[in-house]
């Protein structure tokens, strides 16, 4: 007896084989990869909406194109510029991390405010006006932030300054660190990973991350009568603590990282200057030189960086790491962080 397949799921049928048949026939090659392994979880996150302010404490952040983002307050999203363009630097102006951010009464309002002053009332429809900062030797078009933020941030600092606001980031590619046309660069970490090129105002890329165990370590091999410091001296915006207790083991995270439902990868291990002198509630560089002088002793650079960053003139001292952002997700305080390396 011959089986009889009704018209209407005779057609069903083709049209799924169809689709599968496409769906072989199309699937991109995947880069080959360990499985994953369990490495770590987040102990903490914290964002810094305006570059070198006051840090912000959060259970949980959404990780969009630009780093951490909690409602409307976006990792670096602020920096502050001298009249000649240049970015304030934080060295030279600490009272810079002092101010606090907070969110205003909509999505475009934001509120700044710092000791003795009374707080600025800023609204993103306001700042309307092109300008360029020059950003450690980048010039970034971006948005001024108005008269009356640059009279505020001026008699606050003691200095004339303006407010610069970045609603559209920075292409990453197109900083001093990545490409590299005529020598090394220091984006092989990177080779073989698709990831998304925005930025805000970070140093060179949207997210740092730094294990609480390396903190555990400088704390330990400073002098025996000194405060001890904590992650707010690095201004990172996750805080692992790892699996196997072992300090500095984020220097190997090379590959994807996921957490929670976002993947980041590492770029490169981050550079220190001597903002991570200054206590997270001081304006005041530590007169011994803490924990760079300690972390001097036995830090160094990876020997796969060393030609890029001499040539650069930025031997300076690692200390945690820097990411790009592969897919964007949430992530909370508690989330396991999964390793997946490159084969």
């Amino acid at each position: 007896m011959k089986l009889e397949i009704p018209a209407a799921d005779s057609a069903i049928l083709a049209a799924f084989s169809s689709y599968i048949a496409f769906k072989i026939l199309t699937k991109e090659p995947e880069i080959k990869v360990s499985s994953k392994k369990l490495v770590s979880h987040v102990e903490e996150l914290a964002i810094f909406p305006l570059k070198t302010c006051r840090g912000i404490s959060l259970r949980k952040a959404k990780v969009c194109k630009f780093g951490l983002k909690s409602g409307n307050l976006i990792d670096r999203f602020f920096a502050t510029r001298q009249l000649n363009g240049v970015k304030t630097s934080a060295i030279q102006n600490l009272r810079l991390k002092l101010i606090e951010i907070k969110e205003g009464a909509n999505n475009e309002e934001f509120i700044f405010s710092a000791p003795d002053m009374t707080p600025l009332v800023l609204n993103l429809a306001d700042c309307s006006e092109l300008t360029t900062i020059d950003f450690y030797g980048d010039k970034i078009v971006a948005k001024d932030g108005g008269d009356a933020a640059a009279e505020w941030f001026s008699t606050y600092l003691g200095e004339e300054a303006r407010l610069t606001v970045n609603p559209e980031g920075r292409d990453v590619t197109k900083t001093n660190w990545i490409p590299e046309k005529n020598g090394p660069a220091l984006d092989w970490r990177l080779k073989g990973i698709d990831f998304l090129k925005t930025d805000n105002f970070s140093n060179h890329y949207p997210i740092q991350l730094i294990s609480s165990d390396s903190i555990d370590d400088i704390n330990s091999k400073l002098p025996a009568n000194r405060e001890k410091i904590s992650h707010w001296n690095f201004r990172s915006n996750i805080i692992a603590k790892m699996l196997n207790n072992t300090p500095w083991d984020e220097d190997n995270w090379i590959g994807r990282l996921y957490i929670g439902d976002c993947i980041i990868a590492m770029a490169r291990e981050s550079l220190r200057c001597p903002l991570i002198t200054v206590d997270k509630e001081e304006i005041t560089v530590c007169q011994d030189d803490e924990p760079m002088k300690t972390l001097k002793t036995f830090r160094k650079i990876n020997p796969k960086d060393v030609s890029f960053l001499a040539e650069k003139k930025l031997c300076k001292i690692p200390a945690g790491t820097d990411y790009v952002i592969v897919k964007e997700g949430e992530i909370r305080v508690g989330d396991p962080i999964y390793l997946e390396q490159l084969a």
